[in-house]
């Protein structure tokens, strides 16, 4: 696991001790970056023996998480103890972990266990689909208002989606001050327990989607499909009006054609 402060300390390698040690530091920390830890453990705890206050951190990191040596949080913080009483800076850091470690005791319980996502379908996307009538609608005002509750619930619903891609991949939302002391092994342990409950909740709001989207394929079906017909009514009564109207008038239009002229009246004879 990358630590602040083994980033911070890794070009100062050349610098501790005298030629011969410091190609061995060099050597030591190529082993532990390339996870040969084996060659690292043996390489550093030679360095350290001789009184290299870099090696004494790296082994002390070795022991305290637990990467490539047995666990023992209590060596790692006499190893850093050694180091800090050198003058190294990023072992006077390390001397805090244990600290810190107790602080977050919580949290390491949390993400490697107890965390349940609640909050991945809480606050703006938690998306209530909204109650659609068993069959159609057939007044204007219920299709626009359940039409624009449909709109709402899909935003919500991509809402939801995109904020679930932030939070992958698993381990990526855990604190940085939580990671900073978590072992290799918890690590991979709250990744693996994060994975489920991520599958778990896009499951469950995936199920709750579908659902709800057969309900509404079909109210679309049969709602469009008695707009549908209704329309194709309202245009043959329209049409036929049209045509009433039209023979209506060509009928008037014809009485008038035909009314025989009224004769002039004369004076009587």
């Amino acid at each position: 696991m990358s630590r602040p402060f083994r980033i911070a300390l890794f070009c100062l390698a050349c610098a501790v001790g005298g030629h011969a040690s410091a190609d061995e530091l060099v050597d030591a920390n190529a082993a532990l970056q390339q996870k040969n830890y084996p060659v690292a453990l043996k390489l550093f705890g030679k360095l350290a023996s001789d009184n290299n206050h870099e090696a004494q951190l790296r082994l002390g990191e070795m022991y305290w998480y637990g990467e490539g040596a047995p666990l023992d949080r209590a060596k790692g913080d006499a190893l850093f103890a050694q180091a800090a009483a050198g003058g190294d800076p990023g072992a006077v850091a390390a001397t805090k972990l244990s600290a810190q470690r107790a602080a977050h005791a919580a949290d390491i319980a949390l993400w490697t266990g107890g965390y349940t996502g609640a909050e991945l379908r809480a606050g703006q996307v938690n998306c209530q689909a909204p109650a659609l009538p068993a069959g159609r609608s057939i007044v204007n005002d219920e299709i626009k208002r359940i039409g624009a509750q449909i709109s709402a619930w899909t935003g919500c619903y991509n809402g939801f989606v995109a904020n679930m891609a932030t939070v992958m991949p698993p381990g990526k939302t855990i604190p940085g001050g939580v990671l900073e002391v978590m072992s290799e092994q918890e690590l991979a342990q709250a990744k693996g327990h994060l994975e489920q409950v991520y599958k778990g909740v896009i499951a469950a709001a995936k199920a709750d989607a579908d659902r709800f989207i057969v309900q509404r394929d079909q109210w679309q079906a049969a709602t469009l499909e008695y707009v549908k017909a209704e329309n194709d009514r309202i245009a043959v009564r329209t049409l036929q009006a049209k045509r009433d109207l039209d023979r209506t008038e060509a009928a008037r239009v014809e009485a008038n054609s035909f009314r025989p002229m009224a004769k002039p009246v004369g004076p009587s004879k």
